[in-house]
């Protein structure tokens, strides 16, 4: 997967655990509801700032480290690719959790 290893490369460079939170934005997702073929993003989580500081990653100039407000987050894994189906047969999952 494209995007996944340049991610997963820099966090091993940084010695962070991989059970750091993986954010994919579909967002066609979150306008409709329905998805389709479009783009995404991926974003695996900081715990805190001391893991890392902001700036574009030295040996992968694709990944860039952003500050952003805390949050708490709700993390569900499932099995498969990131396709928008994927993730759409998955939310249900997750909406149950957030009752």
């Amino acid at each position: 997967e494209r995007s996944f290893f340049p991610l997963f490369n820099h966090i091993k460079r940084r010695d962070i655990p991989m059970t750091s939170p993986v954010e994919i934005d579909h967002p066609e997702l979150l306008v409709d509801g329905e998805g389709s073929a479009q783009p995404f993003t991926m974003s695996f989580l900081y715990r805190t700032r001391e893991e890392g500081p902001a700036g574009v990653d030295e040996q992968d100039k694709r990944v860039r480290v952003v500050d952003t407000p805390a949050q708490t987050v709700l993390a569900v894994g499932f099995q498969g690719g990131y396709s928008i189906d994927n993730t759409v047969k998955n939310l249900g999952t997750l909406q149950q959790w957030l009752k």
